[in-house]
Parts: C-alpha cells; sequence; structure tokens
C-alpha cells in the first residue's frame, strides 16, 4: 500500500453513487461482505457510473486463503504486493492499493473497503498512474498561494471564514510590549486557527492529504496570506506605536554620519553587499511577506 496517501471516502464520487444511485448493489455486497473497491478521487471526479462499473470494483471474497478473485461482473483478479491485477484485453492493469478501511453494514457485520489508484476497468495513461505520488510545485508568488487555497469552486465560504477571522484578530490585537516569546505564541495560535479553518474545504483537506509535499504547500500558503491580512490592517499600528523609539534611531544615525565602513571593522571584500543590504532594510516595511521579491 502507499505510505501517507489518504482521503475522506464519503467524499469520493463512486463512492457516492454506489450508496445514492446503486442502494441494491451496495446491499447485496456489503450483506455478503464482499470487498469494496473505490478509486481515489482525482481519477473519477468528473466520471459517471453504471451498473457495470460497479459490479468491477466488487470483489466476491471466500473464506479460503488466496490471492486469486473474482469481481462481481466475472473478471478474475489477483492481489498482490499491494496490488490489484487484471486483464482488460491484452494488456495486464496493474492497479496499487493506496489504503484500506473496514466499514459495517446494517447488521453490524464487517467488510473491507480498499482505496485504489484509478479504476480497475480502465487503462490509463502513463502520466496518470504515479499521480497520487506527485507533489505540486511550491507556491512562487501570493497570487499562486491565494489559488491553492481558494482558486476552486465553492472556496468562497472558505475564504470568507479565514477573512473573518484574520480581521477579528487585527482589530482586536493591542500591542502592549510582549516580550517576544510571547508574540510567537499569539502567532502560533492564529495560525494554527486558520490552518484548522483552511481545512474544513475538503477539496484543500484532500489535497493535503495526498502527500508531506502537498501538505508543506498549503502551510506555506496559509503563512502568507495570513502575513498579507495582517500586515495590512497592523503594521502601521506597530509604526505608529514606535514612532518615538524610530526618531532616536533617526537621530543616532545622523550623529554617526561622518563614521565608515572601514571604523566598524567591516572586511573590503564585503563593503560592496552593505548599499544593496541597505536596499532590502529599507524595503520591510512595505514586505507583507517573503514572496515579495
Amino acid at each position: 500500500m502507499v505510505d501517507k496517501y489518504d482521503e475522506d471516502l464519503y467524499e469520493n464520487p463512486f463512492f457516492i453513487a454506489l450508496q445514492t444511485n446503486f442502494p441494491q448493489l451496495n446491499e447485496k455486497a456489503t450483506s455478503s461482505c464482499w470487498t469494496v473497491c473505490i478509486p481515489r478521487y482525482s481519477s473519477v471526479e468528473h466520471g459517471s457510473f453504471t451498473e457495470h462499473d460497479v459490479k468491477d470494483h466488487i470483489i466476491i471474497t471466500t473464506q479460503a486463503e488466496t490471492d486469486f478473485y473474482s469481481t462481481w461482473s466475472g473478471k478474475k483478479v489477483c492481489i498482490t504486493d499491494g496490488k490489484l491485477a487484471l486483464k482488460i484485453g491484452n494488456e495486464e492493469n496493474m492497479v496499487p492499493i493506496l489504503f484500506e478501511e473496514t466499514f459495517y453494514n446494517n447488521s453490524d457485520e464487517s467488510y473491507k473497503v480498499l482505496c485504489i489508484g484509478w479504476p480497475l476497468n480502465t487503462i490509463p495513461k502513463d502520466n496518470v498512474k504515479n499521480d497520487h505520488l506527485k507533489t505540486a510545485a511550491r507556491p512562487a508568488t501570493y497570487e499562486e498561494c491565494c489559488r491553492l487555497l481558494f482558486g476552486h469552486s465553492g472556496s468562497r465560504r472558505s475564504q470568507d471564514a479565514v477573512d473573518k477571522l484574520l480581521d477579528s484578530f487585527a482589530k482586536s490585537y493591542q500591542i502592549s510590549g510582549e516580550k517576544f516569546v510571547d508574540i510567537v505564541d499569539i502567532a502560533s495560535t492564529q495560525y494554527t486557527k486558520v490552518m484548522q479553518t483552511a481545512m474544513k474545504d475538503s477539496i484543500v483537506r484532500r489535497q493535503a492529504q495526498e502527500s508531506q509535499g502537498n501538505m508543506d504547500n498549503l502551510k506555506f500558503a496559509v503563512e502568507a496570506y495570513m502575513m498579507q491580512a495582517i500586515h495590512k490592517e497592523l503594521f502601521q499600528v506597530i509604526l505608529t506605536n514606535f514612532s518615538s523609539q524610530d526618531t532616536d534611531i533617526n537621530k543616532m544615525r545622523r550623529n554617526l554620519k561622518d563614521i565608515n565602513l572601514n571604523n566598524l571593522g567591516v572586511k573590503s571584500d564585503f563593503i560592496s553587499n552593505i548599499v544593496p543590504a541597505r536596499k532590502e532594510l529599507v524595503r520591510l516595511n512595505s514586505t507583507p511577506h517573503l514572496l515579495e521579491g
């Protein structure tokens, strides 16, 4: 089985179709404690399913210990090395088992459900076979972060909830000279709340569950989105709050204007880096997150 892949089968289009469109087939399969195979979400996201499709994905299991079984539609299938193998025409379809779950029928008897890489009755193109292992590239811009979080249909409610959470935090937060460790704790708590809110969206949650890389991308996108929102609301407040200290620093700078880099012991090899470094420092006031280039 494939490590770390996960999804909520109750949101899977094939599983939903089995239960709602083919209740009699579902009742027969589950009451017989046969094994039900559910292709992963992305492989059936836009599909429509027939009775024959359903029977192709129900394996008639027996008490006998064997690796060879038949589907309800009569096709021979072998379960070996974490894969389901069956022939389609002259080709062999080797479908990976992504994970296994135990469900219970109306008589409280258990039956097995296998989430598999793609439909058993379809041989996918080569670029689809390892799709469950792929990780999207790290977002390179703020806009890409927004698309990752809210670029799909039905995401408006999730974005509104995140925006409301961040807006409430920015308006209620009082700058009162906390220690740095306290500020870290406050930011961490708020970040956790935003992550939990974003993960309530089933599409975002499913993508994150597919791989650790996707989860890392989600965390990165949430961090950038949160920093952008809070910078817009709080940064000017922070500048105002520390304006007196800023004035003191500016006076010190003017008093030290005659000191050169040699007086500070800066090696000649590094002197050329000072000017661009100062430019970067000046840009910090208008830089809400690390993606600002």
